[in-house]
């Protein structure tokens, strides 16, 4: 899955030089694991929105679109 996420990063023209793309998608999927699996984390259940929402989020910053 980290793999597939940083094969898509890879393709961003604007993603921050500082940022490693591995890093950005270990981030990006240990965050939507935390969405979708929150019915087993925490009892509430799965937000894949949320998890969208919060991908998005990095995704903007690491490209300087805050």
């Amino acid at each position: 899955m980290i793999d597939w996420a940083a094969s898509r990063l890879t393709d961003l023209p604007d993603l921050d030089p500082r940022i490693e793309v591995r890093d950005l998608a270990y981030a990006i999927v240990r965050v939507g694991e935390a969405f979708v699996w929150s019915d087993v984390i925490t009892g509430d259940p799965p937000q894949s929105g949320k998890a969208t929402a919060m991908v998005e989020l990095l995704v903007s910053a690491a490209s300087g679109k805050r």
